[in-house]
C-alpha cells in the first residue's frame, strides 16, 4: 500500500458508497507508487475508491506570536480572539500554566486553540475542548490556568476555568504504518476544565451570529451540511464527506499520533472549514445538535472525532 496515504474513510461516491481514500503527494513530487494508486481507482475487494492527493500535511495546533493579542495588532481580526464575557462557544482559549512551564512564553509564543461548548454537571460547569488546546499534549497538569484569551501576561480576570482532565494522546513508533501492525489508536484528542467560580457564560456563540443554541448530540451523517466557530476562522459552513476514518501520523510535538473512528468535513463556498487554531470547536448540525470536535486539517479538508466518543472518553 502507498505509504503516502494518510486516511481512509466511507465516503459517498457516484452510484453509492465506497472508500474516500487522502493521498500526500506535495506539489511536484512524483511517486514512486503510481501502481497502487491506479489499484485504488480501480476499486479495493469490489468496493469502489475514490483517491484524493492533497498537498500539505495534517497538523493539530497553532503558536502565534504573543504580540498578537495587543489591540493594536493587526493579527487580532475576530471577535473570538479578544476577551468575551459572558464564555460562549468559539473563543480562543490558552493553558497558561502549560505554555509558561515549557518555556513558550519565553520565546515569544504561545499555544491556542478554540473552546469547544460548556456543559453542566451539577453544580459545575465544564469546558471541553482539545488535549492539544486545554492540556499541552499530554504536558497539562490538573489544576492549571486555562485563560481567554491569554498572552504573555496573566491578568486574574483572564482565568476562566482549571484543567480537570484528558484524554493521554498515544504517539506510535517513528515509522509505524497500519501495514506493520505497530500503529497505536487514538479515538480522541480531548480535555476538558473546570469554569472557575463566578465566570459567566452562555450557551451557544456570540450573538452575532444569530446561531441556534447548542443542543443534544448527534453522530456524524455523510452528505449532511454542519458549521462551526473557531477562534480563527469564526463562522464556517461545510458538509461531512466521509466517516469511520482512519488517518494519520499527525506531526503532534510528542510524537506522530494516529487516529481512528474520525470524519472529514470540507468547506463550502470555496473556502476551509478550518484553519490553524480552530482545534477544539465543535462541529454543528444546522439545528444546533453537536456531532464532533475538530482536531486537525491540512487546508482543505478538516478532522474532527464525534463527538459521543469524546464525551464518553472524558467519562461526561
Amino acid at each position: 500500500m502507498d505509504p503516502q496515504i494518510v486516511s481512509v474513510g466511507i465516503g459517498r461516491l457516484p452510484g453509492g458508497h465506497g472508500f474516500r481514500v487522502l493521498r500526500h503527494r506535495p506539489p511536484g513530487l512524483r511517486s514512486l507508487w503510481q501502481l497502487d494508486g491506479q489499484r485504488l481507482a480501480a476499486g479495493v475487494r469490489g468496493v469502489a475508491v475514490e483517491l484524493h492527493d492533497i498537498a500539505g500535511p495534517i497538523r493539530p495546533l497553532l503558536e502565534l506570536p504573543v504580540s498578537s493579542l495587543s489591540p493594536s495588532s493587526s493579527l487580532v481580526t475576530r471577535a473570538e480572539q479578544g476577551q468575551q464575557r459572558p464564555l460562549c462557544a468559539g473563543l480562543q482559549v490558552q493553558n497558561w500554566d502549560c505554555d509558561l512551564r515549557r518555556g513558550v512564553l519565553g520565546a515569544g509564543r504561545m499555544e491556542v486553540g478554540s473552546l469547544g461548548m460548556l456543559i453542566g454537571r451539577g453544580d459545575e460547569t465544564l469546558i471541553v475542548s482539545n488535549n492539544h488546546v486545554l492540556a499541552g499534549q499530554n504536558r497539562g497538569q490538573i489544576g492549571d490556568r486555562v485563560a481567554q484569551p491569554g498572552g504573555a501576561s496573566l491578568a486574574t480576570d483572564g482565568v476562566i476555568a482549571h484543567l480537570e482532565r484528558f484524554v493521554e494522546l498515544r504517539p506510535s513508533p517513528l515509522g509505524a504504518t497500519p501495514a506493520r501492525a505497530n500503529v497505536v489508536w487514538n479515538r480522541v484528542d480531548a480535555a476538558v476544565a473546570r469554569l472557575a467560580a463566578g465566570v459567566g457564560w452562555q450557551p451557544g456563540y456570540l450573538p452575532h451570529y444569530q446561531l441556534p443554541q447548542l443542543r443534544r448530540l448527534a453522530n456524524p451523517v455523510i452528505g449532511e451540511e454542519v458549521f462551526k466557530v473557531g477562534r480563527t476562522t469564526g463562522l464556517r459552513r461545510g458538509r461531512i464527506v466521509s466517516v469511520g476514518d482512519r488517518l494519520g501520523p499527525i506531526g503532534y510535538s510528542l510524537g506522530a499520533c494516529w487516529f481512528e473512528g474520525s470524519f472529514t468535513i470540507e468547506g463550502l463556498g470555496g473556502r476551509a472549514f478550518s484553519e490553524g487554531g480552530d482545534s477544539g470547536a465543535v462541529v454543528v448540525r444546522s439545528d444546533g445538535e453537536v456531532v464532533g470536535l475538530i482536531y486537525a486539517g491540512n487546508g482543505v479538508e478538516t478532522f474532527a472525532c464525534p463527538i459521543t466518543e469524546v464525551l464518553r472518553a472524558l467519562e461526561l
